[in-house]
């Protein structure tokens, strides 16, 4: 198990997006109301759909999330991290890479089932939760200037797809581990009611994840350093935790986009060592 990364800033604020062809523009991707103000692409064409973002200096870069999309069960990206805006000698291009990558092992499936030789995600997989597509570097990271995204999603039924946030981090990861006991929570916001002879009547809405984590061997440079973030994020901006960036089957389940909830109290409790503990709930809407 490979220790959590947080994303605990933005790197795409302050910077300028440009490219493609959009009707709602690629600015909305930093505003955090996910449903009601995203970037929408005028068409599946890929000059349509891709985007540049500009971050105003080289920035060392860890993990690209895009966040809260309407991307189609089939659809792939690309990225290239580039420091000259015409991407001639590219810093970095990955492949084309499934949006929605392998979430099932092998026990975990039938051989009936028709997902059973890769364990792809199925519609009914993608539609359970808010839908996000997390890259890590595979190394300590890549520098650039200019990010260049480039999504595949020919097969989208409606004809063009949302993105509703983009998260660019550096990422901050403790020399020691998150410690035992983390929680991963079920919020439900689905309304109940009674009828005057006992019915329950339920109306359906989208749950919310949360998520509780504490971290009990930080060094006073790390306490300090996300006491921080935590102070710049406060509880309104969003942050980005992976808990096991080597479990690739399960990070979609749980790494959301999510705020930081409550009063965060950074403790020392003994020689040199310093503790905090964490709730996070998602952003959803």
């Amino acid at each position: 198990m490979t220790k959590a990364i947080w994303f605990l800033e933005n790197l795409a604020v302050g910077g300028t997006f440009s490219g493609g062809n959009w009707t709602l523009p690629l600015g909305n991707m930093l505003d955090t109301k996910l449903r009601a103000r995203p970037a929408r692409c005028a068409s599946l064409a890929l000059a349509d759909s891709q985007f540049v973002l500009d971050m105003g200096a080289a920035k060392w870069v860890r993990g690209v999330i895009i966040a809260a999309h309407t991307l189609s069960i089939d659809a792939k990206y690309r990225l290239t991290f580039s420091d000259t805006e015409d991407f001639a000698a590219p810093n970095l291009v990955t492949e084309w890479t499934d949006v929605f990558p392998t979430i099932y092992t092998p026990d975990q499936l039938r051989w009936e089932d028709e997902n059973f030789w890769l364990g792809k995600a199925k519609v009914k997989d993608i539609d359970r939760y808010t839908r996000n597509c997390i890259w890590l570097d595979s190394g300590l990271g890549v520098t650039g200037r200019y990010l260049k995204v480039e999504i595949d999603d020919a097969n989208n039924s409606n004809g063009y797809f949302d993105i509703g946030y983009l998260y660019v981090g550096a990422g901050f990861q403790p020399k020691q581990n998150f410690s035992w006991g983390r929680g991963l929570k079920f919020l439900p916001r689905t309304v109940r009611d009674e009828t005057p002879s006992g019915t329950e009547v339920f109306e359906r809405r989208q749950s919310r994840r949360g998520t509780e984590i504490a971290f009990e061997v930080l060094s006073k440079s790390e306490a300090m350093q996300l006491f921080d973030h935590i102070t710049d994020r406060d509880i309104a901006e969003p942050v980005f935790l992976i808990p096991n960036p080597d479990d690739a089957i399960n990070m979609t389940r749980e790494s959301f986009l999510c705020r930081i909830t409550g009063d965060v109290v950074i403790e020392e409790y003994a020689l040199r060592l310093w503790r905090v503990r964490l709730t996070l709930h998602e952003l959803i809407g």
